[in-house]
């Protein structure tokens, strides 16, 4: 995690390519699809090299790498993240039906050449020793695993942006939240406020919902009403969505969307922590992921109340809601 994280997530280069002019330009496409492109094209299309998925691809590419992907480079990425079959590349036996270990393997050498990765030692103790190649194989899940699927393909960014609905859960009236208002009314100049509308979103459509945990020393718990004891070692499943939906911790309004209830970060659990409490397992990507969604929202929503504002005299026809 720390070899990762000193490369490719916390270094001086990351924070430097995250506002400059090529992540700029990134956006201004982003904003130009988000008006031209029907919704379910921008939202889902990554075929076109256009809309949410494709700028996503790009973006975290180059922060992290500092890879600009265009032409053969962005179709070859494209086609082993985009998309609805991106576990199936690593999976056996359909990553030998799609060429999955190949393209693994071909994107893994790109980020091996990548500027983010020109400076990499070898066999340092506190990265674990890990090699350039290992580093590089390894980002490829990650990229698609997390980067990618928990920002986009799990929902975080399509629900903050209401292209999809909060979820239902039984008895509460949560996935008939209005979050196109929400977003509408949103000061978008103020961080705090574009921060904790997105933690909403995340609390209530948690892109992790569990996470595991290996137990150390053996324990006895009560299953439906019987004392049950497990040895050492006891693969364990924490489900982070249950401390999301607490009511002993949220109150009565746990079900309900209010990005300004008490304590929202300090008790939210969907990066593997207690807010900032954790064990050193916490999520890496946390602020890079909350950084781009909250980028996103306010060029969008910019973007969005525009054109809402050109089109008020033929409203009808605009077809905006």
């Amino acid at each position: 995690k720390k070899c990762m994280e000193d490369y490719l997530i916390k270094s001086p280069h990351v924070q430097l390519r995250q506002h400059d002019a090529t992540v700029k330009n990134l956006l201004e496409q982003l904003a130009q699809d988000y008006l031209e492109m029907p919704p379910e094209d921008f939202f889902t299309d990554s075929k076109r090299e256009k809309g949410l998925e494709v700028f996503l691809i790009r973006y975290f590419h180059y922060v992290m790498f500092g890879l600009n992907l265009n032409g053969k480079d962005l179709k070859l990425v494209t086609k082993l993240y985009g998309g609805d079959w991106y576990t199936s590349h690593f999976l056996l036996p359909t990553s030998f039906i799609l060429n999955g270990t190949r393209l693994v393997d071909e994107v893994a050498r790109m980020y091996e050449s990548s500027p983010g990765m020109q400076n990499f030692q070898d066999n340092v103790p506190e990265h674990g020793c890990m090699t350039r190649s290992e580093l590089a194989r390894l980002m490829v899940a990650i990229i698609r695993l997390a980067a990618k699927t928990g920002t986009y393909q799990l929902e975080l960014a399509r629900v903050a942006m209401a292209n999809l609905r909060l979820p239902s859960y039984r008895g509460e009236n949560t996935e008939n939240t209005k979050i196109e208002q929400h977003w509408d009314a949103l000061n978008l100049n103020d961080p705090s406020a574009v921060r904790m509308y997105i933690m909403e979103v995340a609390r209530l459509y948690p892109p992790v919902n569990c996470v595991h945990h290996v137990s150390t020393v053996e324990l006895t718990v009560r299953i439906a009403g019987q004392t049950q004891t497990f040895p050492a070692g006891t693969l364990l499943l924490v489900p982070l969505v249950l401390g999301n939906l607490d009511r002993g911790i949220w109150g009565p309004t746990t079900f309900e969307f209010d990005p300004q209830r008490p304590e929202l970060e300090s008790q939210f659990m969907g990066f593997n922590s207690v807010g900032d409490q954790h064990c050193g397992r916490t999520c890496p990507g946390k602020e890079l992921t909350l950084d781009i969604v909250a980028t996103m929202l306010q060029v969008l929503g910019e973007t969005r109340r525009r054109k809402r504002a050109d089109c008020i005299p033929v409203a009808q026809s605009c077809g905006i809601d």
